[in-house]
């Protein structure tokens, strides 16, 4: 058995990152979901579609839900599933999270949201010139 992901975010963001890292990596190695929170639903809504969706995944090794804003809507909704057994939540969601959540996928959850975590921060990098003017 593996861990889940839900990607939960705004419009199409984490369908085009999903599609991104599948593309880099040339696979999925985990079970990967991108689910698109839309301005004109009504959180609720949302909510019962996801806890639908992840109740097909309770019996595997957890779900790591990446929401793309802390705060926002899809963070919101993926709050109401904080206290649910073998669930975390991570907002901030960019590529480099997301590819390194795949790399790892033989590793339990709590590993898996460290390398999340880890690569989310580490991916954020100021890029300078080194060339002198």
């Amino acid at each position: 058995m593996s861990i889940t992901v839900l990607i939960l975010t705004h419009e199409q963001i984490g369908i085009t990152m999903l599609k991104a890292a599948n593309r880099i990596i040339g696979s999925l190695p985990l079970n990967t979901l991108a689910m698109t929170v839309d301005f004109d639903r009504k959180p609720e809504e949302i909510i019962a579609e996801v806890e639908e969706l992840t109740s097909h995944f309770q019996g595997n090794d957890g779900i790591l839900i990446l929401t793309d804003m802390y705060g926002a809507t899809p963070s919101n909704i993926a709050q109401h599933f904080i206290t649910r057994e073998n669930t975390k939540i991570i907002a901030g969601l960019n590529l480099p999270m997301l590819i390194r959540t795949l790399n790892y996928a033989h590793l339990n959850l709590n590993e898996v949201y460290e390398k999340a975590l880890c690569g989310g921060k580490e991916g954020i990098l100021l890029c300078e010139s080194n060339q002198e003017t």
